[in-house]
């Protein structure tokens, strides 16, 4: 009976431990996502400006 008892709580305690670094994971995951999403955006913004700057120098010639 007590075996069956330590046998269980290890189970749960595996269990929690596992979802517990699965959600940690996909934290990581989503918030290097959202800063490659950051990254991104912002090199667009800049060729942008880029872009625009360039067509007011041709524009004035």
């Amino acid at each position: 009976m007590q075996n069956i008892k330590y046998l269980i709580s290890l189970i749960i305690v595996l269990l929690i431990a596992s979802t517990t670094v699965s959600f940690s994971q996909n934290k990581i995951n989503r918030s290097k996502l959202y800063s490659d999403f950051a990254l991104k955006k912002s090199r667009q913004e800049y060729k942008n400006e880029l872009n625009e700057k360039i067509k007011t120098v041709f524009s004035k010639e």
